[in-house]
């Protein structure tokens, strides 16, 4: 009995070193589970069922968050303030941690946990602030050694510190985002939450004057397709132990619903989110939309015009039905919030959509 611990001693560790390769090894379930079969109807039927656990589940299609962290003494101080919080949860033990499935009797926490715990040493969110251009840099901030809800937090705050801004009108202070804060929150969850963690790549976070770049490391799963991803159409969760803590604190109101809720803070907005899939990564850029509001005028200027197509200002005239004055004026105002571009000159003057 003695060699079967050690057996799965060595499995154990072959399963976490060797994760990445375990899709290729998935290949020889068919023909390792026949032989074990065979073996159970032996005498020796509970030593070869305890020697042939740790082979099956090397060879079953664990997630990387279900894989054993090795970490006995993990400490979770962050995660524990935030379900007191959040769902007045005031005592924690291991049973805590095993309705959360952060931890199993026999293998103990698994990455998940380890992912959540204040000695997370996995890939990070890492933010690079801008000025006027990329060239132009401001600041770095690199959130490491914390847990990803730590990190989720301590985003956040790094955005309102950029782009909530306090502006007077009538008088009065007003709060505004020139980026919808629930647009940014709902990227930033979904990036934590859905990134492949087997990747040693960070959760890349790029803000600039006028857009922030959210991107995380892994492509889309199975038959999804960028439209499917656009539109939320998917209920494939990649994480989704951390997907139920976000939800359990109250980040994510649902599953599947991130990228709908994005597309819903844009909802009034002329400017709109947009999505990079590559196989590798998937980035969102969220735009600034304070400085790009539009007027009822500029939005009938704006409506009057196709994509692709040039127009004249008497075009524009006739379509919208404004006098030449203020079409001027409007045509003016849009072209200072890059909305529209003009080319030529006098009457070979004609206007695009940017």
């Amino acid at each position: 009995m003695a060699i079967s611990v050690s057996i799965q001693g060595v499995f154990q560790a072959l399963r976490n070193s060797l994760f990445p390769f375990i899709t290729a090894l998935l290949r020889l379930v068919v023909f390792v589970f026949p032989l074990a079969y065979i073996f159970t109807l032996s005498d020796n039927v509970l030593n070869i069922v305890w020697l042939t656990f740790p082979i099956a589940e090397v060879l079953t299609a664990i997630s990387f968050e279900e894989l054993n962290a090795n970490e006995a003494n993990l400490k979770f101080s962050y995660l524990c303030q935030k379900l007191k919080e959040i769902i007045d949860l005031e005592n924690f033990n291991l049973d805590t941690f095993k309705s959360l499935n952060l931890y199993n009797s026999k293998f103990g926490y698994n990455n998940a946990a380890k992912l959540l715990s204040d000695e997370n040493d996995f890939p990070v969110v890492d933010i690079a602030i801008f000025g006027n251009s990329i060239n132009i840099f401001k600041k770095r901030v690199t959130f490491a050694g914390e847990s990803i809800l730590k990190q989720y937090y301590d985003s956040l705050d790094i955005y309102k510190g950029e782009y909530i801004v306090e502006k007077i009108d009538g008088g009065f202070r007003k709060k505004v985002e020139l980026i919808p804060f629930e647009a940014y929150r709902e990227a930033l969850a979904n990036a934590i939450v859905h990134r492949t963690w087997d990747i040693n790549a960070n959760t890349k976070i790029e803000m600039y004057q006028d857009k922030i770049i959210i991107s995380s490391p892994g492509g889309l799963d199975g038959d999804m397709t960028k439209e499917d991803y656009i539109k939320g159409n998917y209920s494939y969760l990649r994480n989704p132990i951390i997907a139920n803590v976000f939800r359990r604190l109250n980040i994510i109101e649902a599953f599947a619903t991130g990228i709908k809720r994005i597309n819903e803070a844009y909802k009034n907005a002329y400017v709109k989110p947009t999505y990079n899939v590559t196989p590798s990564a998937i980035s969102i850029t969220l735009p600034v939309i304070e400085d790009y509001r539009l007027s009822l005028n500029e939005a009938k200027v704006i409506d009057s015009i196709k994509d692709n197509y040039l127009y004249s200002r008497s075009d524009i005239e006739k379509i919208s039905g404004f006098t030449k004055d203020k079409l001027i004026r409007l045509l003016a105002s849009l072209q200072e919030k890059g909305l529209i571009e003009k080319s030529g000159k006098g009457r070979t003057t004609y206007y695009k959509k940017k």
